[in-house]
């Protein structure tokens, strides 16, 4: 999760260039990186990267907490979101995902089911 964002950032020339990175994430840094160290770095050493985060069926097995009242779970990621004056979204449903990414994205998202007949035996 960590090492994917500061190579997004690397590619986007956040030094010297204003970026937007979107992260869909699960929630889970499982490569033991640490995005609120990263989030730091691409402020002090950036020139205006945002980061825009979305929680995508986080669960508080790895790396979460629960926030109480029922509420989901949030990512270690979030900090990201925070730190650079993005978005953090929490997602549970595919209808949820989907304004999630609309709004972070600011245009609507339009796709299509596709749907493949079965063939019935003769």
């Amino acid at each position: 999760l960590t090492e994917a964002v500061a190579h997004a950032a690397e590619v986007l020339e956040y030094r010297t260039k204003p970026g937007v990175i979107l992260l869909l994430t699960d929630g889970k840094e499982t490569c033991g990186g640490q995005p609120c160290a990263l989030a730091s770095y691409l402020m002090t050493d950036g020139f205006d990267l945002t980061v825009h985060v979305i929680g995508f069926k986080v669960r508080d097995d790895h790396f979460g907490w629960d926030a109480g009242n029922g509420e989901p779970h949030t990512t270690v990621a979030r900090c990201l979101a925070e730190q650079t004056g993005g978005t953090y979204k929490s997602a549970e449903t595919l209808e949820q995902l989907t304004e999630a990414l609309s709004r972070a994205l600011g245009c609507q998202l339009i796709g299509r089911a596709w749907v493949v007949p079965r063939r019935v035996p003769s």
